[in-house]
C-alpha cells in the first residue's frame, strides 16, 4: 500500500504486484494493487465512492415504504460496508489475514 505514494505509479506499473510479492493480488489483495497503482489520491476517491454508495443505501432504507424494504436496503448497505472494511483492514494490516 505504501509503495504507491501520493499519486501512485500508474495503471499497470506497480512493481509489487507484477513481481508477485502480493499473494492473490487479483482477489483478496486487490486494494493493495489499486493503492500501488493509484496512490493515496486513488484510495481517497475509492473511499469516497464506497461512502457514497453506503450512504445512498441508507437513504433508500430511510425512505422505504415497508419494513421489509427498509431491512433489505440496510442489509445490502451493511454488506457493502463489511466487505470494504474487512478487505481494507486486511490489506492495511489492521485486521489479520484469514480465510
Amino acid at each position: 500500500v505504501g509503495s504507491g505514494g501520493i499519486s501512485g505509479k500508474g495503471w499497470l506499473n506497480g512493481t509489487q504486484a507484477h513481481l508477485e510479492f502480493i499473494p492473490e493480488r487479483h482477489t483478496d489483495f486487490i486494494l493493495a494493487v489499486y493503492s500501488e497503482e493509484f496512490g493515496l489520491i486513488g484510495n481517497g476517491v475509492l473511499l469516497l465512492l464506497y461512502a457514497l454508495l453506503i450512504a445512498r443505501g441508507l437513504m433508500i432504507a430511510a425512505n422505504a415504504a415497508t419494513v421489509f424494504a427498509r431491512l433489505l436496503a440496510v442489509a445490502i448497505a451493511l454488506m457493502f460496508f463489511t466487505y470494504a472494511f474487512v478487505n481494507m483492514g486486511m490489506v492495511s494490516g489492521i485486521l489479520p489475514v484469514v480465510g
